[in-house]
């Protein structure tokens, strides 16, 4: 693998923005704490949307709660992907951020993957990219009826693209010897 690698229209984060960053190890945790850091990451991030974001007090209540969902699911959604797929063996810090740019969201998840999820993980984000995402909702949805294992997903994914009207972007990026993957969703505000 290359040492930085781009999937989708991937946008580096913008400091002069609004943003809020948080990061953490996960080896040093048991498995059952990880999923409930992965809740209370998600319940701050929306809290700080709630109380510290400046602009969204110029919106109406069904447009801040509507955002204020939004925020929740796709955090939910990289949250478990993370718990899901990330190399939690790892010492390499997950971090977390959403920016506030204009009349957008970004939510940025960064986290080491095993090299054996990585071509696979490329498979899925190419046909994210590449296919029809109704009809690939579709056959996601069968495959993951028939996965008992619970591997076999993506579902996430594709409602942000359906439900939500987000853009997904990816880059994977070598560290030592470790690969990090940034996830991207991009969503309107």
């Amino acid at each position: 693998m290359n040492d930085l690698q781009y999937w989708g229209e991937y946008i580096e984060p913008i400091n002069e923005t609004e943003y809020i960053t948080t990061s953490f190890i996960f080896n040093a945790i048991p498995r059952q704490q990880r999923w409930l850091n992965g809740g209370f990451s998600t319940d701050f991030l929306l809290e700080y949307w709630d109380v510290f974001f400046p602009m969204h007090t110029k919106l109406t209540l069904n447009k801040k709660v509507a955002i204020g969902n939004n925020i929740r699911f796709i955090a939910n959604e990289l949250f478990e992907n993370l718990l899901h797929y990330a190399d939690l063996t790892s010492t390499q810090p997950v971090r977390f951020s959403l920016y506030f740019p204009e009349d957008k969201i970004w939510f940025y998840i960064t986290n080491p993957i095993k090299t054996e999820q990585v071509e696979p993980f490329q498979q899925f984000i190419h046909l994210l990219l590449t296919e029809n995402v109704d009809e690939l909702y579709v056959q996601q949805v069968e495959l993951s009826a028939l996965d008992e294992s619970g591997e076999t997903s993506g579902i996430g994914f594709l409602t942000m693209l359906n439900d939500y009207q987000a853009k997904l972007a990816w880059k994977f990026e070598t560290k030592t010897e470790t690969i990090m993957v940034t996830t991207m969703v991009e969503v309107a505000r």
